[in-house]
């Protein structure tokens, strides 16, 4: 499914923008090159979004398409959530998952996150992705917050 329209509840860092909430929806996957304008970033903040049907929809996984650049500091989001209803005052947690976390520095990669429930009609999705707070004493940034980049959702 594609959303009709989205809004983005926090802010994006300035630096990493994209096309604010519709770089979530416009079909158009970041590649690995993090500073390209097609991805939105966040740091010491969650990504939270919400998107809108105009008709409801049966969903049964939302999947978030990141990248992971550990080098840059850029981690997979520590916590994943999807709510969804029919408007955004009843909303239900459909799932929450914790991707797993490297334990050693890798080479750049772009992943997804599916979060997978049972199916539900919806007219509102809210999405949230928490990055690392800390980075792990293996890191050369350690101690210091990770960042957490989507720059695609897929709504099944």
């Amino acid at each position: 499914y594609l959303a009709d329209s989205v809004q983005l509840l926090t802010a994006p860092s300035p630096t990493y923008k994209g096309n604010g909430g519709k770089t979530l929806i416009n079909q158009e996957t970041g590649e690995m090159d993090f500073r390209n304008g097609k991805w939105l970033g966040y740091i010491k903040n969650d990504m939270q979004a919400i998107l809108y049907f105009k008709q409801p929809v049966t969903l049964s996984s939302v999947s978030f398409s990141t990248i992971v650049d550990i080098g840059n500091y850029i981690m997979p989001a520590y916590q994943l959530e999807v709510w969804g209803g029919t408007t955004t005052a009843n909303l239900k947690l459909l799932k929450r998952m914790n991707p797993k976390q490297p334990s050693v520095q890798l080479l750049p990669y772009l992943t997804g996150f599916n979060c997978q429930f049972p199916a539900t009609n919806v007219n509102v999705v809210k999405l949230i992705a928490r990055p690392v707070a800390i980075l792990p004493p293996w890191h050369r940034g350690s101690g210091t917050p990770g960042w957490v980049f989507v720059d695609e959702v897929f709504l099944n």
